[in-house]
């Protein structure tokens, strides 16, 4: 007499397999999250640069400074080819320069946002969170001051140009 044996898997099988997905999913999924964060800061990083580039060619013309300057840089931004470039990493949105003033309360949907402040000014660059994504240019008087705002709240790539 022969034994039929039956093929397929035993329940114990199936079980170890379960649990060593979960055990992936439980490692890896916290680590994507990290890694997300991490590569949409790096576009901050990037759109803070491409914005200093744009900056540096127009400092040779000192017309870029102080309040008249400020609006005169938001003109060049949106007229600019690399102002295309500059895409907000978190919320997509494109080319958004917005001329900022003390009285403005909605600056969370700009990509881009310019403000015209005093030399000794003390910037700050512990900005709202709403705004993470967002490229800041203070325009002084003889120089510009640029960061980003990562996923946290904090600068981002924070430069001095004069």
């Amino acid at each position: 007499m022969k034994k039929l044996r039956k093929k397929g898997f035993t329940l114990i099988e199936l079980m170890i397999v379960l649990a060593i997905i979960a055990i992936l999913a439980v490692v890896l999924i916290p680590k994507a999250a990290t890694m997300k964060d991490n590569s949409k800061n790096a576009g901050v990083a990037t759109n803070v640069n491409t914005v200093r580039a744009l900056l540096e060619t127009k400092i040779a013309d000192g017309t870029y400074y102080g309040a008249t300057g400020a609006t005169k840089l938001v003109t060049a931004l949106d007229n600019a080819t690399v102002a295309s470039k500059i895409v907000n990493p978190f919320d997509k949105i494109r080319q958004n320069v917005v001329l900022s003033t003390d009285t403005d309360t909605d600056t969370t949907k700009a990509s881009v946002i310019v403000k015209s402040v005093a030399d000794t000014t003390p910037i700050n660059t512990d900005i709202d969170k709403a705004n993470k994504g967002t490229v800041y240019v203070y325009v002084g008087t003889n120089q510009f001051f640029i960061f980003g705002v990562n996923s946290d709240g904090t600068a981002a790539n924070a430069q001095t140009i004069k």
